[in-house]
């Protein structure tokens, strides 16, 4: 049998974190998502990576590679991504790879900054389930507040891309 790297890293996934991944180029941003991942058992996650594609930054200027972004999550802190920025009605505001440790396969997802019946994504998720995927936005900060749960009765509805 052959291991693959998915298999290898077992619970040492905040091992390579100490990396330094987090994006060193700052961007101009139109909004900040801010958020916790949260393991089966409610805690939250001290070893997540969080990526987001942002569809309309196409043509970031400055950027290495345009509309991505990459944030550790730590339990006590949490995730940050600034955007730059804010979606067409109907689009999510991105599209969300998380890793950590537990996942032999990373999760794919999106997040909407509304709820938006019109957006194609949405309508493919079943009413009751789609507020996993809005972000909530906290006028006081401007902040956009979204939790990411892999587990549970709060599970966010992940996809499975083919």
């Amino acid at each position: 049998m052959t291991m693959t790297p998915g298999q290898t890293i077992g619970p040492f996934f905040h091992n390579g974190l100490d990396w330094g991944f987090e994006a060193s180029e700052r961007l101009p941003s139109a909004a900040v998502l801010e958020g916790q991942v949260f393991d089966g058992a409610g805690v939250a996650m001290p070893d997540a990576m969080v990526e987001a594609w942002i569809p309309a930054a196409t043509s970031e200027a400055g950027a290495g590679l345009p509309g991505f972004r990459r944030s550790a999550s730590t339990r006590n802190t949490g995730y940050h991504i600034e955007l730059p920025t804010l979606p067409a009605a109907g689009e999510p505001a991105a599209y969300i790879t998380v890793h950590g440790r537990g996942l032999l396969k990373h999760q794919f997802t999106a997040v909407f900054f509304d709820n938006d019946a019109g957006a194609a994504i949405l309508a493919q998720v079943p009413a009751e389930r789609r507020a996993t995927l809005v972000a909530q936005h906290d006028a006081a900060s401007g902040v956009w507040r979204w939790d990411i749960h892999l587990q549970g009765a709060s599970e966010t509805v992940f996809f499975d891309y083919r």
